[in-house]
């Protein structure tokens, strides 16, 4: 790698939270976890799970932070099982929304956050099933 934001090796085909979707990859996946700059010891958050594709690439670039990831969807969260086994005591996946993220951690004892990534775009996990109601590819109901 050049070191070059942008230039980091792709997550886990799956997107890093275990799913078996095919390929999810966070769009400027590089420039955000650069950003973030996660290091030893920090408590960061990740404010929109997903598909797990940043928590993954901040678990693996800060092998002793500990990372609170926060989705709405009870699905995102049940595919982040598979990463937080991979990453005991280290991956905190907390079901709600990010607005509410203070209220989130306070209730779990958190005190400090460090550093916070949210990828505030569309869910590619929500267009790609009709039955969700967010599909523009597929007829389903509407949300």
């Amino acid at each position: 790698m050049s070191g070059v934001p942008g230039d980091r090796a792709p997550p886990a085909a799956d997107g890093g939270g275990g799913g078996d979707r095919g390929a999810h990859l966070p769009v400027m996946l590089g420039e955000a976890v650069a950003a973030l700059a996660p290091r030893d010891g920090a408590a960061l958050l990740d404010g929109t799970f997903g598909g797990g594709g940043y928590a993954a690439s901040i678990l693996d670039a800060a092998p002793r932070c500990t990372l609170y990831a926060i989705d709405r969807d009870p699905d995102a969260i049940a595919r982040g099982a598979a990463l937080a086994a991979r990453h005991p005591g280290r991956l905190h996946l907390i079901e709600g929304r990010f607005g509410d993220m203070v209220a989130l951690l306070a209730a779990r004892g958190v005190q400090r956050i460090d550093g916070i990534v949210l990828d505030l775009g569309v869910s590619s996990f929500q267009l790609d099933q009709a039955d969700r109601g967010f599909s523009f590819q597929a007829d389903g109901p509407l949300d």
